[in-house]
């Protein structure tokens, strides 16, 4: 660790849908204090929830200090939705949540507001709309690769892409990988995604593509840049992107589409 630099270790999600608990990241922060960090996903047509917690000092032992005593909203419109104080935990995906509301997302919303009320801070807000349907059009496997068509829409900020991919042997998840992709500079229509093959002693592969905008790739982007430089001694932090007032991380609208692939490894 460099002399006189202060790192918190978060225990964050990536996507689309909240934070991952088997990843750690280290964030350069002013010394001593720790810092808010959310991660709201609008998954279209899912229920509405978040991950609201407290980052780590190096002090503290390595936790998710999840923040109970907020009051979090989500404004549609002249609607306001007072999320609720629940823990849910998806072990297939290692997804986390603490604030909920049983209102589905509507793609239909023309926008969403996120307005937070956290003891002892200033209020959280940001706001966010929706990006539009994804879909996989197709999977091939070509030259050591796995190319995944989907189609780019009209607007060119809502043409990022995360793929999520979930290895499984035996009916245990054996891997997560992640990959965010550009796709903003390329015209509307067919367009490939492509990850090497590297799924050969799995039973199956379960695909998400989530179509994103721009600050939900900066955000996942500038993840993925600290987790490089935090595997490497001689590598400066990068900056950790966002787009909320008042605290740290992401609220945005996002679309997904699922595919699982079954291999025969006989």
């Amino acid at each position: 660790m460099k002399e006189g630099i202060k790192y918190i270790t978060a225990l964050l999600m990536i996507m689309l849908t909240s934070c991952e608990l088997n990843k750690n990241l280290d964030i350069e922060l002013p010394e001593g204090e720790p810092v808010t960090v959310i991660e709201a996903y609008l998954v279209d047509g899912e229920p509405y929830q978040l991950l609201l917690f407290n980052s780590n000092t190096l002090t503290e032992p390595v936790r998710i200090n999840l923040i109970w005593n907020a009051r979090a909203y989500i404004i549609q419109g002249d609607d306001s939705l007072k999320l609720r104080n629940i823990t849910k935990f998806d072990p297939e995906t290692f997804f986390m949540y603490n604030y909920l509301h049983d209102s589905l997302v509507s793609k239909d919303v023309p926008g969403y507001k996120l307005y937070i009320e956290v003891p002892d801070a200033l209020p959280v807000t940001a706001v966010s709309r929706p990006v539009g349907d994804v879909k996989i059009e197709d999977i091939d496997y070509s030259d050591g690769n796995i190319v995944i068509t989907t189609r780019n829409s009209d607007d060119p900020l809502n043409n990022y892409y995360l793929l999520r991919m979930y290895e499984y042997k035996t009916g245990i998840t054996k891997d997560i990988h992640q990959l965010e992709v550009d796709m903003h500079d390329e015209p509307s229509g067919p367009v490939n995604i492509t990850y090497p093959l590297s799924f050969v002693e799995s039973d199956s592969v379960h695909f998400d593509l989530y179509r994103i905008d721009s600050a939900a790739y900066s955000y996942q982007r500038s993840i993925s840049n600290a987790l490089g430089a935090n595997r490497d001694p001689f590598t400066t932090p990068s900056p950790f992107m966002g787009n909320l007032q008042n605290a740290w991380g992401i609220f945005t609208c996002v679309s997904r589409d699922g595919r699982t692939e079954i291999f025969n490894n006989d």
